[in-house]
């Protein structure tokens, strides 16, 4: 190698991977982890009451804190053919909200003369 030359590197610049914020999570799934410790955070103040009535309550005062928790734990952790879950609950949504059936008399445009009304009269002259 001579001095004149210099040494050439390949840097990629288009690598799709999103880049990891804290303890290896991106910035999506920190924000949804966010998200659902809030709500938990301001669940446990709501039922609150729960947690006095005994050893039943105490569970159930958990069980209704921590599922927002949870829930965006598996949201932001979980994916599903390299697609995130808020993906595929947003086109689950969007597949429940079309019409089952579609009929075909919303599609024919009708004359304002109703020329297009089949005649089933028979004439006889």
């Amino acid at each position: 190698m001579q001095h004149n030359q210099r040494q050439r590197y390949t840097v990629p610049t288009h690598l799709k991977t999103p880049d990891k914020v804290v303890l290896g999570l991106t910035a999506r799934q920190l924000l949804i982890l966010l998200i659902g410790a809030c709500m938990s955070y301001n669940l446990w103040f709501q039922f609150a009451i729960l947690g006095e009535k005994g050893p039943l309550g105490q569970a159930l005062h958990l069980l209704l804190v921590g599922s927002p928790f949870i829930v965006a734990l598996f949201v932001a952790l979980l994916t599903v053919a390299n697609r995130p879950l808020e993906i595929w609950i947003w086109i689950i949504l969007r597949y429940w909200q079309q019409p089952r059936s579609a009929s075909g008399a919303a599609f024919v445009e009708s004359s304002p003369l109703g020329w297009d009304k089949p005649n089933y009269s028979t004439r006889e002259d």
